[in-house]
């Protein structure tokens, strides 16, 4: 009769993922609505006499099984891979807890407390490490289901057990250890598809990102050319009503007026177009900001690498260098110092920023402080996958309120000089 036990351990295991993938009040709703109604329906099915038949109640079990698939949509408002999904990681988790029950009792007479602690324990663990794993961000953005163990599991709980229970001569204990096993690996498989599709998905969002930068550095240099033209041409014509004007504080206005438009005829020349026009952006961005900007730049040995990734290496290092430098009160402390060299076969790129506050890493990257998290923080991503196309690398790190940003990457064919 231990058998009457198993839709309550699969309603437990849904229940784990289920508050996993949703923390949504609805959802829990939902869900104590749906799991209500499935228990009442099992209380009214005669399913003590059923269980008497090993077949039949096999038969049940599918049922409930294809039943579960249905709640589980009812509780998460999910498409349908999602909750055959939830349906199959969760029957590999009860799965597990039978097995280990039953291994319990080759060797010890039935107890409800010892079996109860086993449930409870592999129940924990599965919430607070396996859980999280399972259901990630890829959870609700599933494409496709993993069909081979998806069928493993099938396979796994309607062959390999029935077989032991027809064949209860076969040793017991090495048909529980093989569930285990598959199960385990059932489960390893769906978090590995998981990371994976993330992955994925993080990779064609770097690859957008980047090809969106590439278009922007055309515009931007287009547009800066134009500005730098035409601030040529209105300061020399300021300069040459300034020389025929007899009126000393309109001479005064007009010096002034030359003055502030020569910060835009002042083209920077590091010897790499690409490289001027996010210098020059950068420059002017942080002159706006009253963040004090210095930078030794020698482009003439970077020509390897393509003008929209050099727009968005500098482009997203000076960004994230002058967000932080906005957050620090005293003006005296913005500073950004930028530096472009080349020794030997190698290319050095080095972005340095005061911060205030504590910057927080997560696997060697500072994590975005916006509140949609998810939509952000491709930028140093962006940095380090371009750098690593060209068999590169970046290394961030904080200290003493100093945030560095060193990029190195080696030049095609050797030394420059």
């Amino acid at each position: 009769m231990s058998y009457l036990w198993g839709p309550y351990q699969m309603l437990a295991a849904c229940t784990l993922f289920i508050l996993t993938a949703s923390r949504s009040i609805n959802a829990f709703r939902r869900m104590i609505i749906g799991f209500m109604a499935t228990i009442l329906l099992y209380f009214l099915l005669p399913l003590r006499s059923w269980a008497q038949n090993i077949v039949l109640w096999q038969i049940f079990w599918a049922c409930f099984l294809l039943l579960c698939i249905p709640l589980v949509r009812f509780c998460l408002h999910c498409h349908w891979r999602q909750a055959i999904y939830t349906v199959i990681c969760s029957l590999a988790l009860q799965h597990i807890f039978l097995c280990l029950k039953f291994i319990y009792r080759l060797f010890n007479p039935p107890a409800v407390l010892p079996e109860l602690i086993i449930l409870v324990i592999l129940y924990t663990f599965a919430f607070r490490f396996l859980a999280v794993r399972l259901f990630t961000d890829s959870f609700w953005k599933m494409k496709h289901l993993d069909v081979p163990s998806s069928l493993v599991v099938l396979l796994l709980v309607f062959g390999v057990t029935m077989q032991g229970d027809i064949h209860p001569i076969l040793p017991s204990l090495a048909y529980e250890l093989a569930d285990i096993t598959c199960c385990s690996y059932v489960l390893w498989m769906q978090a590995v598809q998981q990371e994976r599709q993330l992955l994925e998905r993080e990779k064609e969002n770097l690859e957008i990102l980047v090809s969106q930068q590439a278009r922007q550095y055309e515009i931007t240099s287009s547009m800066i050319d134009r500005i730098n033209q035409k601030c040529h041409d209105i300061k020399h014509q300021i300069l040459g009503a300034v020389g025929n004007e007899e009126n000393n504080s309109l001479k005064a206005y007009l010096h002034s007026l030359a003055d502030n438009i020569m910060v835009y005829d002042t083209a920077i020349r590091t010897g790499n177009k690409a490289l001027d026009t996010v210098l020059m952006e950068k420059g002017l961005i942080c002159r706006d900001k009253h963040i004090q900007w210095t930078c030794m730049a020698d482009g003439s040995g970077i020509s390897f690498i393509r003008p929209g990734d050099l727009y968005t290496l500098f482009g997203n290092l000076v960004d994230n260098a002058i967000e932080a430098s906005e957050k620090i009160d005293d003006v005296d402390q913005r500073v950004i110092n930028v530096k472009v060299s080349v020794h030997e076969s190698l290319l050095m790129i080095l972005v340095e920023n005061l911060f205030t506050g504590e910057i927080v890493f997560d696997h060697g990257f500072p994590l975005t402080t916006k509140t949609d998290g998810e939509e952000h923080g491709y930028g140093v991503k962006s940095v380090d996958y371009i750098a690593r196309s060209y068999g590169g690398s970046l290394n961030i790190s904080a200290k003493d309120h100093i945030c560095q940003a060193k990029l190195l990457i080696p030049i095609p064919g050797g030394s420059t000089k």
